[in-house]
């Protein structure tokens, strides 16, 4: 039987593809990439205006989770590749954390740790250079274009295949079909449209807190880095409240992290604000953009007149996408869970690798695993991106079956290439194959890929 919104189906087809990618953020992109690699026809849609989704449009310009704290690279493939690539044309810069092993902070990220140990990098260029590899690499793009509905056949066994996806851009409705969807809008907006089940959010109500990442110039690194290490305050813990005492207005600000980007003087701030935003909701997002970006002036004079190194800073962009930590969480073939993590449990699909921290707070800014230990690398099984009721729809990202803090590990951008590599691959086996994605043998995905040794 197929269930078809007659209205929706009326939209024009605009052609068959092998493979489909939702979503061109460093999910979308490395799967797109890694099934055209493959010798697939791929179309690769993006609501945005540019590809790279966080890293680029959210502005948190700074790959994390790729390598451990004291510098051993856990992802590898095309992270590894963009990597290298853009360190040699100036885009990104590599810090090696052993230049900072006899001092107790690093301009990048002022403290040492995983930001030290991340890639931070000019977004604009990071887009142009993303966009042109995905060209060379013959991957169809579609900007401005949104996944608004499916066409999905139910099996006899009750599960679901889609058969076309309904986008909306600047011309109206389209019809693609496609073998094989890549659901990389980190929302799981298709697997939503397919009727696949998914947890959402936070623990009440399903929001989430949201950060409107901006970036500065003209920062005197070495007054900030001496403030820093004078005071032992990395993070303006210290700071903030002080201020707070004197009557200084500092919103609902709890600490500060300033990231040096690939030049002098040029930084990163996530602010952290706490508010309740709902990431898939058009009405919450909004209020989020507009309360968030009527700070960032009122923000700016704050370090300018009580920032250390800030006297002469300059505003040099906003993102134009909010950064939001979590929305949807497919119910897939497997759910990573908080004892996986703390357990070290080895899975057989293991298809990469996070470096990261636990680091997803409550909405109320507290820290549920706080004391919690958490080994050095968390391993990434296939299953957790593959629907239990879908035959060929994957999910790579923060949509995956995890339980909610496991997102903190797994959710940055190093992991998600790992995972979107790895999905692109397992598409295009399962589009030539004809097979459902849940059959695709995990050792023939691992075997067309680079990972790293399993003594992590």
């Amino acid at each position: 039987m197929t269930s078809v919104n007659y209205a929706i189906a009326k939209a024009p087809e605009m052609g068959r593809w092998d493979v489909l990618v939702c979503g061109g953020g460093p999910a979308g992109v490395t799967a797109a990439l890694s099934a055209a690699r493959q010798g697939m026809r791929v179309l690769l849609v993006e609501a945005k205006h540019q590809v790279g989704g966080m890293g680029t449009s959210g502005m948190v310009s700074h790959w994390l989770g790729g390598r451990t704290n004291d510098g051993r690279w856990v992802v590898g493939g095309l992270y590894g590749e963009f990597v290298r690539e853009t360190r040699e044309k100036g885009i990104s810069v590599v810090p090696d954390p052993a230049d900072y092993a006899d001092v107790s902070y690093a301009p990048y990220g002022l403290h040492k740790g995983q930001l030290l140990a991340g890639v931070p990098f000019d977004p604009f260029r990071m887009a142009a250079y993303l966009e042109q590899k995905l060209v060379d690499a013959g991957v169809d793009v579609l900007f401005e274009t949104t996944a608004v509905d499916v066409v999905v056949e139910e099996q006899s066994d009750g599960r679901n295949r889609v058969q076309r996806v309904i986008v909306a851009g600047k011309d109206g409705l389209g019809s693609v079909a496609a073998c094989v969807v890549v659901d990389a809008t980190g929302d799981a907006d298709v697997a939503a449209l397919t009727g696949c089940r998914y947890e959402k959010g936070a623990e009440r109500e399903g929001l989430s807190p949201i950060s409107l990442i901006f970036h500065v110039e003209n920062v005197d690194e070495a007054a900030l880095m001496a403030y820093v290490i004078d005071y032992d305050d990395p993070r303006y813990r210290k700071l903030l409240p002080r201020l707070r005492e004197q009557g200084v207005e500092c919103f609902n600000y709890q600490w500060m992290i300033f990231v040096k980007m690939n030049r002098s003087g040029y930084f990163m701030i996530n602010g952290r604000i706490l508010e309740d935003v709902d990431g898939t909701d058009a009405r919450s997002r909004t209020r989020g953009y507009i309360v968030e970006r009527g700070k960032i002036d009122g923000t700016v004079e704050l370090y300018r007149e009580h920032f250390p190194g800030c006297r002469d800073l300059t505003l040099r962009a906003v993102a134009s996408n909010l950064g939001v930590r979590e929305t949807r969480r497919i119910e897939a073939l497997r759910t990573l869970t908080v004892q996986d993590v703390t357990e070290g449990t080895r899975f057989p699909d293991t298809v990469g690798y996070s470096s990261y921290g636990w680091d997803l707070l409550s909405r109320d800014g507290t820290d549920p695993m706080r004391g919690v230990a958490k080994p050095p690398v968390v391993p990434i099984p296939l299953s957790v991106m593959i629907p239990k009721a879908v035959d060929n729809l994957i999910c790579p990202g923060r949509a995956v079956g995890a339980e909610r803090v496991v997102l903190g590990p797994i959710r940055v951008q190093a992991p998600v290439m790992a995972m979107g590599e790895a999905a692109g691959v397992c598409a295009a086996l399962a589009a030539r194959s004809g097979a459902p994605l849940a059959s695709i043998d995990p050792d023939t995905v691992r075997g067309k890929l680079e990972l790293p040794g399993e003594e992590l």
